[in-house]
């Protein structure tokens, strides 16, 4: 397991409020293969699951989550098969992703990444990042030997931030920001996929709705990624380094769908 990687993380503007960070130790490798869940916080919110907690009872017009993509997860996946695997990696053998387990003992996250996670995190404020810790994050680097093998929260987090960043300063999250109150089709969101990261990356994105019809609002969504997780290597090289979706899940793209506003 390595040390921590995040020793000092900064946020500052980019474009009005992305977040950028400095690193002073080395960003430890990522799993070989992985699928990042980028939800659109007020959908969420929208949703019987989610309006009563408290990010959503809290979430404002002006609030970071309002107009970028937050996490909601980084799973460690071999995208060879239709379901995610492994799961739960540190309750003895890995088990099958369909299964919720209760949570375990409360997880320590540095406070300079903490800082950095509850924004581009808001379900933070439910625990989201122990449950994802404990189901996916026990899982990270599994596939690993020597001293890369496991990670701990900080690593774990410190890469899922990564991600998330690099997705926000796309065009892919200026669509979604110039068009909060409208509709975008499930074409116009491929569209931008290929023309952000490179010919072919949309068939590694899975757009998940909620409601139906003219009520379908877009969810979320799952990127497939394949490759070492740093600062420089780029997003669209490892999501064109991931097999599509048709081979690593059954789900299919919604539609399209509006994208929300907080109400």
């Amino acid at each position: 397991m390595r040390k921590p990687i995040l020793d000092a993380v900064t946020c500052v503007g980019l474009a009005g409020v992305a977040l950028l960070f400095a690193v002073e130790a080395a960003v430890a490798q990522g799993s070989s293969g992985y699928v990042l869940a980028a939800s659109w916080e007020p959908a969420f919110c929208q949703t019987d699951a989610g309006r009563r907690k408290r990010e959503c009872r809290t979430q404002t017009a002006d609030r970071y989550d309002a107009t970028h993509f937050s996490l909601h997860g980084l799973w460690p996946d071999d995208l060879s098969d239709k379901e995610i695997f492994p799961c739960y990696c540190d309750r003895g053998a890995p088990r099958e992703c369909g299964v919720a387990l209760s949570d375990g003992p409360r997880i320590r996250v540095s406070q300079p990444v903490f800082d950095v996670l509850r924004k581009v995190m808001p379900g933070v404020m439910s625990r989201l990042h122990q449950h994802e810790w404990e189901k996916h994050g026990s899982c990270y680097e599994a596939d690993k030997a020597g001293p890369d093998a496991g990670a701990d929260p900080d690593e774990y987090y410190s890469e899922a931030i990564i991600l998330m960043e690099k997705l926000n300063a796309s065009p892919v999250r200026t669509l979604f920001a110039e068009n909060i109150g409208r509709k975008l089709t499930r074409s116009q969101i491929e569209t931008a996929f290929d023309e952000a990261f490179g010919a072919g990356a949309a068939e590694r994105l899975t757009i998940e709705c909620s409601g139906h019809g003219a009520n379908a609002v877009i969810a979320e969504l799952r990127i497939n990624l394949e490759g070492d997780i740093t600062l420089e290597t780029s997003l669209s090289d490892l999501i064109l380094a991931a097999p599509p979706t048709s081979v690593s899940t059954s789900e299919r793209s919604c539609a399209g769908g509006k994208v929300a506003a907080v109400n």
